[in-house]
């Protein structure tokens, strides 16, 4: 007989079975998640990384970008100050000798000469220069500095990374890149590929990028130099004489001083652009010609055949006369002469009819072959043409002629009897009413009329002005001896003023002048000179001086001092020796000197092809050598103030000397080293895109 068993092992081994194989099939699929999990975080991984180094050429293309923009803000800020710079006293004597054509940098602002810079000018071309220099190397760096440059110099391909694994590029395209100024911005169009090799990666970002043109903020220092003003370094040439013997050109650009003479021989062209002032007398040798501004001296006395003297008057207002101002004649002794003076001319000495030969003014032309003299009053208002004097006839006495404007060998109608004509032609000049003088009786000098017939007997002197009636009634009554020189004597347009008669075309004429007045007018135009002689142009002074005197600059300095300081081409020279009469103590001026101050009392000789800018104050002659080359005389205020306050001599040479005001001359220099410049914003990108 059998036993039966019961039990659950059985179904409990199926369970376990069937359990190990759900959680194995569990596991199998959980892994294969999770792996794809991994794939897929590795590609997302691999794919931010390749658009972070995309991304990271832009930023590589960025800071070069960055870069070249400061060194162009550098160099375009060392142009400006090095353009700021540049406007410095040596400058502004170059622009100051032709100001007309530097009216837009410089201006006397004060009319008294003395130029100074206008600021505005300054900043905008500082600025001007700023931005063009930083567009130029923008322009010249920038694609260079993006792509990369070869070995040799060239521009690269843009590889910025490029082995086994990875390769990182640059694409540069110019979008307005020639058209880069201040109204149109540098735009480039950057492309940033990045390659990861084996997983077949290739990322691009894009990006514009905009360079602009920053603002300059200019950055300069002005500096002030305040001086007293002494007359005689207001002149770019002061001397005791001046002696010119040379061919060629001597132009003088500046105010000239001479206390004594002023001697003009051989030939050439010699050109006072501005005031000339000769205590003495201007003597012209030769076939020299003078050409001048406004002129004051005693006497202009034309020796030499084929000597020509041409004058403009120029506008002055601070004196009451401008011209040609002589105090005493205007001489033509030689053939072919010609003088023309464009404006007034003054020959102030009165003689009011005295016998003796004093200062009295006339123009005497001593010399029937001259070519001409012309009188012209322009477009200048005060075209005056004034004598207030007459020649003279030199015999055992001096005899005063009624011409004010003579030619030789007219003086035969004062030796002439004026016949009586029906009608009482010659009025009381006829030969009846005058006397003729015997007493100063020589046999090779006519006997001159003299006298007035008077009441009683008694004789009455005639007159310079009616001796001038007397002459012009001789040419009225056919007088045919008198040299009236074709036409060769023109006053055009001017208004006459003279005391004795004066020849116009083939006319002698009588001005009428009111002789009343005419020593106010004596006493008014003399004022005139002596401003201009004396004191050099200067009303007023600082010690009511009337005649300012060289000696007080040369007792500041002691005996045998010598300076000689020579920095490039530019000289102080000061030296006082001891001199005797007919000494040669002298210093040679040449060509390597183009600008300074010298003060000596010394003779000064200069020779060679000289272009010098500054003064000369000579106590001893100016001797100008014949060697055929051009010289050039330049004054500048400017050049001066300098050299007096960088030596000191203001507090030496000129210590407590005439000042007649001061000089401020203005300079400009570059300010700090620190780029001065606006930098927001100067680069961004923009349109950002992601390929």
């Amino acid at each position: 007989m059998f036993k039966k068993m019961k039990n659950n092992n059985g179904s409990t081994l199926v369970l376990l079975v069937m359990t190990v194989a759900v959680i194995s099939l569990l596991g199998t699929s959980i892994l294969g998640v999770t792996m794809m999990n991994y794939k897929i975080k590795k590609t997302n991984s691999d794919m931010k990384y390749s658009f972070y180094m995309s991304e990271s050429g832009l930023d590589r293309a960025y800071a070069e970008a960055y870069s070249v923009v400061l060194e162009a803000v550098s160099e375009a800020n060392n142009a400006a100050k090095n353009k700021i710079n540049e406007f410095d006293i040596v400058k502004l004597t170059e622009l100051s000798l032709s100001p007309d054509l530097y009216s837009d940098i410089i201006e006397d602002y004060d009319g008294d000469g003395v130029y100074e810079y206008k600021q505005d000018a300054i900043k905008a071309l500082s600025k001007k220069v700023f931005e063009e220099k930083y567009i130029d190397i923008v322009k010249q760096d920038m694609y260079k500095a993006l792509m990369g440059v070869d070995p040799d110099g060239s521009v690269s391909n843009g590889i910025l990374v490029d082995d086994e694994e990875e390769k990182l590029k640059l694409y540069v395209i110019k979008k307005t890149f020639d058209d880069f100024d201040m109204d149109t911005p540098m735009e480039l169009s950057i492309s940033s590929e990045y390659t990861k090799k084996k997983e077949g990666i290739i990322r691009t970002t894009d990006v514009d990028l905009i360079v602009e043109v920053p603002d300059y903020n200019e950055s300069y220092t002005v500096e002030t130099v305040n001086l007293e003003l002494n007359p005689f370094w207001s002149k770019v040439m002061t001397a005791e004489n001046i002696n010119i013997d040379k061919q060629g050109e001597t132009i003088f650009n500046g105010e000239v001083f001479i206390n004594n003479n002023l001697n003009l021989e051989g030939s050439g062209t010699v050109l006072f652009m501005q005031d000339l002032a000769v205590k003495s007398n201007i003597s012209i040798f030769g076939d020299k010609e003078m050409i001048s501004g406004n002129v004051y001296t005693s006497n202009i006395l034309m020796n030499g055949e084929n000597a020509k003297f041409t004058a403009t008057t120029k506008n002055d207002n601070t004196v009451d006369y401008e011209g040609v101002v002589v105090q005493d004649d205007l001489e033509m002794n030689a053939a072919g002469q010609e003088i023309t003076i464009n404006g007034s001319y003054y020959g102030f000495g009165y003689g009011g009819g005295a016998k003796d030969n004093t200062l009295n003014s006339s123009i005497i032309i001593n010399n029937n072959n001259i070519k001409g003299i012309t009188i012209n009053k322009g477009n200048f208002d005060r075209g005056n043409l004034y004598l207030l004097g007459t020649s003279y006839i030199k015999g055992i006495s001096p005899y005063a002629t009624g011409e004010s404007l003579s030619v030789r060998g007219n003086y035969v109608a004062y030796t002439k009897a004026l016949n009586y004509t029906e009608g009482g032609a010659a009025g009381k000049y006829d030969f009846g009413n005058v006397i003729f003088n015997y007493d100063d009786y020589l046999p090779y000098f006519p006997q001159l009329v003299e006298w007035f017939v008077g009441e009683s007997g008694v004789k009455t002197e005639i007159t310079a002005y009616e001796k001038a009636e007397y002459i012009k009634k001789y040419q009225q009554l056919g007088g045919s001896s008198l040299e009236l020189l074709g036409g060769k004597i023109k006053i055009n347009n001017s208004d006459v003023y003279t005391l004795g008669a004066y020849i116009n075309g083939e006319s002698i004429i009588t001005s009428h002048a009111p002789l009343e007045d005419w020593p106010a007018l004596k006493a008014g135009i003399g004022k005139t000179f002596n401003t201009k002689v004396k004191k050099l142009g200067y009303e007023h002074s600082s010690n009511g001086n009337d005649e300012y005197s060289i000696n007080e600059i040369f007792d500041n300095i002691p005996l045998n001092f010598n300076t000689e300081i020579m920095n490039g081409s530019e000289l102080l020279y000061v030296n006082k020796v001891s001199r005797t009469y007919g000494d040669n103590k002298k210093y040679s001026l040449g060509s390597d000197v183009k600008s300074g101050l010298i003060i000596t009392n010394e003779d000064v000789e200069i020779s060679g092809t000289v272009d010098f800018t500054g003064v000369i104050i000579c106590a001893g002659d100016i001797n100008i050598l014949d060697d055929g080359a051009d010289k050039t005389f330049n004054y500048n205020k400017g050049v001066v103030s300098k050299i007096i306050a960088e030596n000191g001599l203001q507090e030496v040479v000129f210590k407590n000397t005439t000042n007649v005001g001061s000089v401020s001359i203005t300079t400009f220099g570059s300010g700090n080293d620190e780029v001065n410049v606006d930098f927001n914003p100067l680069l961004k990108f923009s349109n950002w895109k992601i390929k």
